[in-house]
């Protein structure tokens, strides 16, 4: 699986930022919940399967999470055809 992190820690100062695509199918399941430990409730948009996306696979965090806004999976006939997961984007507020 791909993962992207940038930044330091939770002190505020650096955000810190996590997005990939996470595979976890079980919302409950154990990864998710370690990073809900760390980054407080998420919810992703529904990425998977691009065509007709209903699993939420794919996700974007920030901490601290005020800093992460409109998440949301880019639909585009060209994504569609790209990827089995529909790309994510999101605005990142800068303090």
């Amino acid at each position: 699986d791909k993962y992207f992190c940038t930044g330091r820690s939770r002190n505020g100062q650096q955000p810190l930022i996590l997005m990939g695509d996470f595979n976890e199918w079980l919302f409950f399941g154990r990864p998710l919940r370690w990073l809900r430990d760390h980054f407080g409730h998420f919810r992703s948009p529904p990425c998977y399967p691009a065509r007709f996306p209903l699993l939420r696979l794919d996700h974007i965090m920030a901490d601290p999470r005020e800093r992460l806004q409109q998440p949301a999976a880019f639909r585009s006939p060209l994504a569609k055809t790209a990827s089995d997961h529909l790309p994510l984007t999101a605005l990142f507020k800068r303090y």
